[in-house]
């Protein structure tokens, strides 16, 4: 009995790094952007995606890091020196920043950063909605928040992507057009793209 204790204590040291939960990965950008506002960069765009309760494990240095609670995937786009950048922080870490190819993204960002403090998703409303409460609606569970730099006066916001789709068995979503044309929703879509392109390296 008692080697198998052991082997268990042994096992749960080898396999477990970290066990990160979305507190810290909060502590990481902030420490982060910090640094960006240190260095004079105060325009930049803070976009989080998860699903509630989704666990995530990665090998990093022959060690693994189980995320806690919910897997958080963190980006950062920002300006310098005349040049786009866009940095990954998760729930075990950070990444090495990649330089963008150009600053489409960045200049959709700031051309479009006040509609973005003011904007807000609205809610999946079925075109066969009743009024009735729908008890039957499966939880939806992916999200993306968001967050501006300081001039964008610390503006923020979350939606969830269930609003922005139009595939519900519920029937169609009447403010699918109205969130799909929101500078936010199509900012996050953008971004989403971008990612696609890099990929990302942990320190």
């Amino acid at each position: 009995m008692k080697y198998i204790i052991l082997f268990l204590c042994i096992l749960g040291t080898a396999v477990t790094q970290a066990q990160n939960d979305k507190a810290y990965v909060e502590g990481l950008i902030q420490e982060f952007t910090q640094k960006l506002n240190d260095r004079g960069i105060h325009d930049y765009f803070i976009a989080q995606h998860y699903c509630s309760g989704k666990i995530e494990m990665f090998q990093i240095d022959g060690k693994m890091c189980v995320t806690k609670d919910t897997y958080v995937e963190t980006y950062v786009l920002w300006k310098e020196d005349e040049q786009s950048f866009l940095k990954k922080i998760d729930n075990c870490g950070l990444f090495h920043s990649v330089t963008l190819a150009d600053d489409a993204l960045y200049d959709y960002y700031l051309s479009n950063r006040e509609a973005i403090k003011t904007e807000t998703v609205k809610k999946y409303r079925s075109e066969n909605y009743d009024g009735k409460p729908a008890s039957s609606r499966k939880v939806q569970p992916c999200f993306r928040s968001y967050a501006l730099g300081a001039k964008g006066e610390g503006a923020q916001g979350t939606y969830n992507l269930f609003d922005v789709s139009n595939t519900s068995e519920e029937g169609a979503n009447t403010n699918y057009s109205f969130n799909s044309n929101l500078k936010v929703v199509q900012l996050n879509e953008l971004l989403a793209d971008e990612v696609k392109k890099h990929t990302f390296k942990r320190f």
